[in-house]
């Protein structure tokens, strides 16, 4: 059980890009928490594809990357996490942004 799950959501996780879009494509989650570190495709790429082919979801970004602020400006997201993040905080956001059930993609750490 992930943390996220310990909080009530439901979670789809994956630890690289592609695994992140195939799963958002046939779940179309409520919101995506995504690490702009994952070892197959940018963060640039994998938010422009779930765009495209997930619908409309909160984005949020955690990440070690002193890049965080600019990429969230970038990438529009809603909310983000540098980390070590607290999870209480994340958990806030994401309920700010969406109710009812919600799928979280990419690494939650």
């Amino acid at each position: 059980m992930t943390a996220f799950e310990a909080e009530g959501f439901t979670v789809a996780s994956a630890g690289r890009g592609r695994d992140a879009l195939a799963t958002a494509t046939r779940t179309h989650p409520s919101a995506v928490v995504l690490d702009l570190l994952l070892p197959d495709l940018d963060a640039d790429t994998i938010v422009d594809r779930l765009r495209r082919s997930a619908g409309d979801f909160a984005l949020v970004l955690v990440s070690a990357s002193t890049d965080l602020p600019y990429a969230a400006g970038r990438l529009h997201a809603d909310a983000y996490f540098a980390k070590p993040y607290d999870l209480p905080d994340v958990v806030a956001a994401i309920e700010r942004l969406v109710s009812g059930p919600v799928a979280t993609n990419g690494t939650p750490a």
